[in-house]
């Protein structure tokens, strides 16, 4: 076996001779960070170079290997994604020895699991996706991870933002937006968005309950269906029967921040179960805006409450028939307080609820998923239509009654799944799903909007040869409101060794309008509203001269968005301490919609004709589909083991688009910079044992921006980023981290706050 996958394994052996019936090798295989047990793992036993005997560790992690009744042994322990570890065992005659060995994960990534590229598990170096992975670990180590997206802010690909202090945001790929709805996020395979379409921007499960998390950027609609055009976020919470136990944790941080979070976990034959929570409080940087009439004669500050709050709770049950299979029932809840940026303007955010149910049964053939969620916008409301009502004379609490956003959204989907070995190297899987998305609320035309969706797929792998695999998927979708669309993806992958692997994959992807995008009716300042685009607008001029070639013809309504899009990559190890991943990638994007951008031309008199047949007397926000753009780009990954205990990593993103075309007389910025530049150290066991180290550093180049209201230069900026940790043996932890450790003031949204420093310690214990 390479050295990347055998050198530096951590090992903890507890050799005792003890009373037994006969020469016997005992133990128990778990993970070092999270004290998991570990499904698999191969146990072999070695005595004077003659096998003596292997095993693997069942779901509890435990093994047994019979020895003769005495003498010296060498223990191995091996496992796909951790560092291979080698320990001596004195075995006594008729006794036994037990052994308890903790597994380190993998410092060089190629042999690591994944699952969301194929949705089974499989190597990282076999993927046929541009996939990453953030661990166990890289989660554990971050103090100021307050939701998922902040583990994502160095994951190659991944253009990320901070806005506020707990508000972060993502995409990948392009066409960025104030709500970005172009990468999907799943939380244990259940969609996770808000009613508006975009991923929740909020934790989704609390930190000690995130095992982790694979990011894939770019097209995944093959599998996946709509929502996700540019990419798939998937989080995996943990299963009791391999995290039992309690753990408790304690944050403090400049900028007033506190938090608290909670797990319990056990298991009880063939029955587990956990509960967890997790509470944050700190005040974000501060940026007020200021609202003036038409004749700038009167003005209002919005003086948002800047103090934010998020707390995070779940419950499951989990029945276990045999080893492969689970059946699992959980729910869950998050509230958010805090003030937020908006595509339109200015929101605060007051009691809104996104919660969750869901039914889950899987084994290692079949897949069935039944859940819902839904939010619900509680006492939230726009800051700028509130600053509109006291502009017109009424009083702040009156103007803000009138500015809440009442809404309600709803989402059930039932999908199952059944995947079959044809031969030893033919996988198939068939697969469907139906979805019913509602929205109710006063943002909404009407009050309601709903649609359903019915989507089908099929999946083939086929290792030709030992070297070569071809993976080819289709999936067909029929929305109520739109056109079928078909998905296809064809991936082949050649490896010229076990560890390097190049790869050619076509995408076909589709993005369906929002129901938002469709219905929203929402005045948002003096003479400005924001409305859907269902039915396409026709324009009128208020002083009766010929409307111009832009406006002639209207605008059409929203139809769905499609990309087709070659990838090409290569990943595997250089040497034995290097492991490369490049992926370049072409894009062909068609109907791709804009975010809210201004239809109208009200200052030169061209108006929206209303649904009453009369020019509408307003500045019109809408939707559009544009015509087509190419995009191009590079993603260049590396990890590299500098010595034993240091591990350098970086990775670079440039991206780049080609000319709009047809653009209905319409124009939108890339939204997104051309270059995006991290790196990082990572140094453990440099005091003491237990002991880790991280420095990261970020570079973003400067790029336009334009979404809504919000129009600009985002200036390029440089961060660095530390943080250390040591973890006890009495099941004590102590770490700190530090975002922005030289205070550069800087803003990553174009009208968003300046961003400084960031300092959270903690204390986690358990038990």
């Amino acid at each position: 076996m390479h050295r990347l996958r055998s050198v530096l394994f951590s090992v903890v052996v507890l050799s005792s001779t003890v009373f037994a019936e006969g020469g016997k090798i005992k133990g128990r295989i778990v993970d070092f960070t999270t004290g998991e047990p570990i499904y698999g793992a191969n146990v072999e036993v070695v005595q004077v170079d003659r096998r003596v005997g292997g095993a693997a560790t069942n779901d509890g992690g435990h093994f047994a290997i019979e020895t003769p009744a005495d003498g010296v042994y060498t223990l191995t322990v091996t496992f796909i994604g951790y560092k291979t570890s080698t320990s001596t065992v004195t075995v006594s005659a008729d006794a036994k020895a037990y052994v308890d060995v903790e597994l380190r994960m993998a410092d060089l990534v190629g042999d690591e699991l994944v699952v969301s590229a194929s949705r089974h598990r499989e190597r990282l170096l076999d993927a046929s996706a541009t996939i990453s992975k953030v661990t166990a670990e890289e989660i554990r180590n971050n103090a100021a991870g307050f939701s998922y997206i902040s583990h994502l802010q160095g994951v190659k690909g991944i253009d990320y933002q901070q806005v506020g202090l707990f508000d972060e945001r993502y995409n990948a790929r392009g066409y960025n937006s104030a709500f970005n709805r172009r990468v999907l996020l799943l939380s244990d395979g259940r969609v996770t968005r808000t009613g508006a379409g975009n991923p929740l921007l909020n934790p989704v499960m609390p930190r000690d309950d995130l095992q982790e998390a694979e990011v894939i950027v770019g097209p995944g609609s093959a599998l996946y269906g709509p929502d996700a055009v540019a990419g798939v976020v998937s989080l995996r919470s943990r299963d009791p029967r391999v995290s039992s136990g309690s753990t408790v944790g304690l944050s403090v941080g400049n900028r007033s921040i506190f938090r608290g979070r909670a797990r319990h976990a056990g298991t009880s034959g063939p029955w587990g179960w956990k509960i967890s929570g997790d509470y944050a409080r700190g005040n974000s940087w501060e940026e007020v805006a200021t609202y003036y009439t038409p004749d700038s004669l009167f003005s209002v500050t919005d003086d948002p409450d800047f103090t934010s709050e998020t707390a995070t709770g779940g419950a499951s049950l989990h029945y276990y028939p045999r080893e492969d299979a689970e059946l699992r029932l959980a729910a869950g809840a998050t509230r958010v307080d805090q003030f937020f940026i908006n595509p339109v303007g200015r929101s605060q955010t007051k009691g809104y609820i996104h919660h969750h149910q869901q039914l889950t049964y899987q084994d290692d053939r079949f897949y069935v998923n039944v859940y819902h969620v839904g939010d619900d916008s509680g006492d939230s409301f726009a800051l700028d239509t509130r600053a509109l009502y006291e502009l017109s004379g009424l009083p702040r609490a009156q103007a803000e009654e009138q500015a809440r956003n009442s809404s309600d959204w709803s989402f059930w989907e039932v999908e199952g799944r059944y995947t079959h070995p044809l031969t030893s190297r033919l996988r198939v899987s068939v697969g469907s799903n139906y979805r019913s998305d509602t929205s109710t609320g006063s943002v909404l035309e009407g009050g309601e909007a709903s649609a359903t969706l019915f989507g089908g797929y099929v999946q083939a792998e086929a290792d030709v040869t030992y070297q070569v695999k071809l993976a080819v998927s289709g999936r067909l979708d029929d929305h109520e409101l739109f056109d079928r669309q078909f998905s296809p993806k064809a991936a082949l992958i050649v490896k010229p060794t076990a560890d390097l692997a190049l790869r050619v994959t076509y995408n076909r992807a589709f993005k369906s309008p929002t129901l938002t995008q469709q219905k929203v009716l929402l005045p948002v300042q003096q003479g400005v509203t924001i409305r859907g685009n269902t039915e396409g607008f026709r324009f009128a001029s208020l002083f009766g001269a010929p409307l111009p070639d832009r406006f002639a013809n209207g605008l059409p309504a929203l139809k769905p968005d499609e990309n087709d899009t070659f990838e090409f990559g290569l990943k595997g190890t250089v040497g034995e301490r290097a492991f490369i991943d490049i992926t370049g990638h072409w894009s062909r994007y068609k109907n791709f919609i804009s975010d809210t951008i201004p239809v109208s031309d009200i200052q030169n008199g061209i108006s929206v004709i209303g649904p009453g047949g009369m020019p509408l007397q307003e500045e019109t926000i809408s939707f559009t589909n544009f015509g087509g753009q190419d995009v191009f780009g590079i993603e260049l990954g590396f990890q590299f083991l500098a010595t034993e205990r240091v591990t350098l990593r970086g990775n670079l993103s440039a991206i780049d688009a080609g000319e709009l075309e047809n653009g209905n007389g319409l124009s939108q910025p890339f939204n997104s910079p051309e270059a995006i530049l991290n790196f990082g150290l990572t140094a453990t066991d440099l005091v003491t044992t237990w002991t880790r180290l991280d420095v990261e550093v970020k570079h973003v180049s400067e790029h336009e921006f334009r979404s809504g209201s919000h129009n600009g230069t985002v200036p390029a900026y440089t961060i660095f980023n530390a943080g250390a940790g040591y973890r006890a043996s009495n099941g004590l932890g102590f770490r700190v981290t530090v975002r922005n450790v030289f205070n550069n003031k800087h803003r990553e949204f174009v009208t968003g706050p300046e961003i400084g420093a960031v300092v959270v310690g903690e204390v986690e214990v358990g038990f």
